[in-house]
């Protein structure tokens, strides 16, 4: 440590600041940490927004998919606050996005699950029911307008910028949880047969 400062402050010791000069950089060195810190703070709490989770979930989604995906815009089909539709050239996802608190706790049976952080407890309705009421909505709607099927999968995602979510779930509920890295991987792997243009359409036109 008294290398490093001594190379910045040529003649000083660790404890000892001998000119006005050294003052001045010393506290301007520090003055700066301080506004960087405070800068960064303030960013990664203005991204801790539905608004910021959606915009990693779908960096990570881009990735996987490599830039060929659909997201389904809410005025074509309403979804839960919270949750985005993506449409892949050989699935749908619908996914909640958990933006704020990186531990999630919960089972199947909950009718609550908790999104701890170190600020505190958030109590939320368990998402998988929900999702599940979506996907049918979904899917009644596409088989209404006799638009092509594709499997439409539910996942929540654990997506808050202070943290790599941890999943404290059962299994059957973990299951149908991802971090943004396992989306990536997830949609990597499903190496199907795409769509045409044609039948993409199609289901954007039965979502209306």
């Amino acid at each position: 440590m008294e290398e490093v400062v001594i190379q910045i402050f040529p003649n000083m010791t660790v404890w000892k600041l001998h000119s006005l000069k050294e003052y001045l950089i010393f506290f301007l060195v520090l003055l700066t940490g301080v506004l960087v810190f405070y800068f960064w703070i303030r960013k990664m709490k203005k991204n801790r927004t539905f608004a910021g989770g959606r915009k990693r979930v779908l960096k990570a989604v881009k990735s996987g998919s490599r830039d060929d995906f659909i997201e389904v815009s809410p005025f074509l089909f309403t979804f839960p606050p919270d949750s985005i539709c993506i449409l892949l050239p050989h699935d749908i996802l619908l996914l909640r996005v958990v933006y704020h608190g990186y531990r999630i706790q919960g089972s199947e049976r909950d009718e609550q699950w908790k999104l701890k952080d170190n600020s505190g407890i958030t109590e939320i309705p368990n998402p998988l029911p929900l999702l599940e009421k979506e996907r049918e909505k979904l899917t009644k709607s596409l088989e209404t307008a006799h638009s092509p099927l594709l499997p439409i999968h539910t996942f929540i995602i654990g997506a808050d910028n202070y943290a790599d979510p941890v999943f404290q779930l059962d299994e059957a509920s973990r299951a149908h949880a991802l971090s943004l890295p396992e989306l990536k991987k997830w949609i990597r792997k499903r190496n199907l047969e795409p769509i045409t243009e044609k039948k993409r359409q199609e289901i954007l036109a039965g979502m209306k």
